[in-house]
C-alpha cells in the first residue's frame, strides 16, 4: 500500500466517523440540543488535516464537528496513536477495559467529540475549562451506555480493516514528517523575502522579541500566521505571531545537556533537563524536533525539545 493509498483510506475512515455521528450519536441527543439551542443545526465535516473538534457559533445556531484526515492517519500507526487525548481517556479511565486498539480509538473519538456538544448543551464548558469534571461526568456515562458498541457495530461495517491492517505496517512517522516538512516549506514562502526572518524553518532557534526573561526556543511548526517552539530551557512551548519571532545563532543560548533523546523510544522513561521537580515521564511519541511525555506522579504530560530531555538513569544502566 503506497502513501497515497494510506491517506485514500484515512479519508474513508474519517467519513465513516462523521457518518456515525450523524446516524448513531446524533439520534440520542437530538432533544436534548435542539431544547438547548432551538432552530440549530449539526455539521460534520472531514478536515485536511490532525485538527479533530467540536465548535460552537456564537450565536448558536451551528455546531460542527471536524474529523482530520490525519489524525486517522497517525492511528494507523502504533506508536504515535498513544499520544492522543483519547488513547489516555481509555488507559487512565478503563474504556474498553484498557484496550487501545485502532478501532477502540475510532470509537472513542465519536463519544469524545459528541461529548463536547452535550457539554455545550448543559451549560457545563467554559472558557479555559474544557476536559473538565462536567465534561468526564457525561463521557463516562456514554461509556457506561450502549453507545460505545453501537458505534463500534456502525464502524465495523463500514472500516475495511483488512486494508488497516495494511495501513498499520506502514512507515506512519515518515509520511507525517514529510508531510509536515511540506507545510513548513509553504510556510516559509509566506515570509517577506529580505526580512529578518528570510530562511526560518523546522530547527531554527528563535528568541521571542523583547522578551529575553523567556529564553530560547526550537522552531517545530511554522504555521500560516504563527511560529510554533519548544523551549530549550524546560519552559512551556510557545505559538507566536511572526512579528514577535526574533532568530538567534546555534552559539547562543543554553548549553546542550549531556544526555540526547535520540536514543530514546516510545516507552522508555526520562526528566527535563534542569527541571528535577517535574519528576518523570513516559515517552509516547517521538518528533523530528520534540518528544511528548506522559507524567508518571499525575502532572501534566510535556512536550520538550530533544535538547532538553534525558533519559532516566535506570534505563541508562539498563
Amino acid at each position: 500500500m503506497n502513501n497515497y493509498q494510506v491517506e485514500s483510506l484515512a479519508q474513508q475512515v474519517a467519513q465513516v466517523l462523521c457518518d456515525a455521528t450523524m446516524q448513531v450519536m446524533y439520534p440520542r441527543y437530538k432533544d436534548k440540543l435542539l431544547e438547548a439551542f432551538p432552530g440549530y443545526r449539526m455539521e460534520v465535516a472531514v478536515g485536511r488535516g490532525r485538527a479533530t473538534n467540536h465548535k460552537l457559533r456564537k450565536d448558536n445556531r451551528l455546531q460542527k464537528i471536524t474529523y482530520g484526515r490525519d489524525m486517522v492517519l497517525s492511528k494507523f500507526s502504533s506508536r504515535q496513536r498513544h499520544a492522543w487525548t483519547t488513547s489516555k481517556e481509555i488507559r487512565r479511565r478503563g474504556y474498553f477495559r484498557g484496550e487501545v486498539s485502532f478501532m477502540t480509538l475510532m470509537v472513542a473519538v465519536v463519544l469524545h467529540e459528541f461529548a463536547h456538544a452535550v457539554q455545550h448543551a448543559e451549560g457545563g464548558r467554559q472558557r479555559g475549562s474544557v476536559h473538565n469534571a462536567h465534561f468526564y461526568r457525561i463521557l463516562d456515562a456514554m461509556h457506561r451506555s450502549d453507545l460505545p458498541e453501537q458505534v463500534r457495530t456502525y464502524l465495523a461495517e463500514r472500516i475495511p480493516m483488512d486494508r488497516v491492517a495494511i495501513a498499520e505496517q506502514a512507515d506512519i512517522e515518515t509520511m507525517v514528517a514529510s508531510k509536515q516538512q511540506s507545510r513548513d516549506r509553504a510556510a516559509s514562502r509566506r515570509l517577506p523575502a529580505g526580512t529578518p526572518l528570510d530562511g526560518l524553518h523546522a530547527g531554527s532557534k528563535i528568541m521571542v522579541k523583547g522578551r529575553p526573561d523567556m529564553g530560547y526556543y526550537r522552531v517545530t511548526r511554522i504555521n500560516k500566521q504563527t511560529v510554533s517552539a519548544d523551549s530549550l530551557e524546560g519552559r512551556r512551548g510557545v505559538r507566536i505571531p511572526w512579528d514577535l519571532v526574533e532568530m538567534c545563532g546555534e552559539d547562543e543560548g543554553p548549553a546542550t545537556p549531556p544526555e540526547q533523546s535520540d536514543r530514546l523510544s516510545v516507552g522508555d522513561l526520562f526528566t527535563i533537563h534542569g527541571r528535577p521537580e517535574l519528576g518523570e515521564y513516559r515517552v509516547v511519541r517521538i518528533n523530528r524536533q520534540s518528544v511528548r511525555g506522559e507524567s508518571l506522579n499525575g502532572g501534566r504530560d510535556c512536550r520538550a525539545s530533544h535538547s532538553m530531555v534525558v533519559k532516566s538513569q535506570s534505563q541508562q544502566a539498563a
